[in-house]
């Protein structure tokens, strides 16, 4: 029983930094508008290591990591903050936002599923890959998939889709490979390492990015980055590298999925956007869809 209410802790906070991570693209789209995509890269893992040094200073756990895994801890730490962050917010500038949620929701679940089938040894029960059919004919009804597939290819947004499809690829590099790092250290300390590389690596881009540009800092803006750094930063990474310590890397990535359903419900709330049928079919999808994905399969330990 305690291990059920433990498990679902942690679904729970999968849940939540899927959804914080949803909201944001809505957040970020005025932002990028006045600062640069590299810079504000900077600022989410600059604010988010300030946060993170704070907690690990005042928290009583172990604050340091073995020096052998520090190369590694640098190398996820690049993936995320380029081949990830960086990309994605390229990616909203250069392409429409329906495209970011289809690329960013539907890809890195399957890609998670099959590198961890083959790298982690991961197996999922017929009711698991049954939901996780599921929930992508969901996303895909939330995304206008369907009905959008053309904007996918048109010229002008190849540039675009391509950086997401590769932030995709390293969503799922950054879920594979860090899982036996979440494993063995406190999510806090582990993060806070992560963020405190990413941020090194975003500064020189960022300086550079500035020098060429002239930034400014409405409310928008101000809102946006505080967004950012702490909420899709600190307590989105948070959430999700402690949820991803327990859970199995294919069941976390399924939870990608809640991006799409979050970011749509944002749009229908801050932007006004109409709540069509698509989108209670497709929200009914994904959420069956979980819920099949995250049952127990006979023979298996649910994890």
């Amino acid at each position: 029983m305690k291990k059920q209410l433990k498990l679902n802790h942690n679904y729970l906070l999968l849940t939540l930094a899927a959804v914080i991570w949803g909201i944001d693209s809505t957040v970020a789209k005025p932002v990028l508008e006045v600062i640069p995509p590299i810079t504000f890269s900077f600022f989410r893992f600059l604010i988010g290591s300030v946060l993170f040094a704070l907690a690990l200073t005042s928290a009583n756990i172990p604050k340091t990591i073995n020096k052998k895994d520090l190369l590694k801890t640098a190398s996820l730490a690049f993936v995320d903050s380029i081949m990830v962050i960086v990309l994605i917010n390229f990616g909203i500038k250069y392409t429409t936002a329906a495209n970011v949620s289809i690329l960013v929701s539907l890809l890195p679940p399957i890609i998670i599923a099959l590198l961890a089938a083959i790298l982690l040894k991961e197996k999922l029960g017929k009711i698991n890959i049954l939901g996780m059919f599921t929930a992508t004919l969901g996303v895909a009804f939330l995304t206008n998939l369907f009905w959008g597939l053309k904007d996918l290819i048109q010229t002008q947004f190849f540039l675009g889709n391509v950086l997401i499809v590769i932030a995709a690829l390293g969503w799922a590099i950054y879920n594979i490979w860090g899982k036996p790092l979440f494993q063995k250290y406190h999510p806090t300390t582990i993060t806070a390492y992560i963020f405190f590389f990413a941020t090194l690596f975003t500064l020189p881009l960022a300086i550079w990015e500035i020098s060429h540009n002239q930034l400014q800092f409405p409310p928008k803006a101000i809102f946006g980055l505080l967004y950012n750094g702490i909420g899709s930063g600190f307590i989105g990474y948070f959430s999700w590298n402690k949820g991803l310590k327990a859970v199995s890397a294919s069941k976390a990535g399924i939870f990608t999925y809640i991006v799409a359903l979050s970011g749509v419900i944002a749009a229908v709330v801050f932007l006004k956007e109409s709540l069509s049928p698509r989108f209670l079919i497709g929200g009914l999808l994904t959420c069956l869809g979980l819920y099949f994905t995250t049952r127990k399969v006979e023979g298996y330990e649910k994890n």
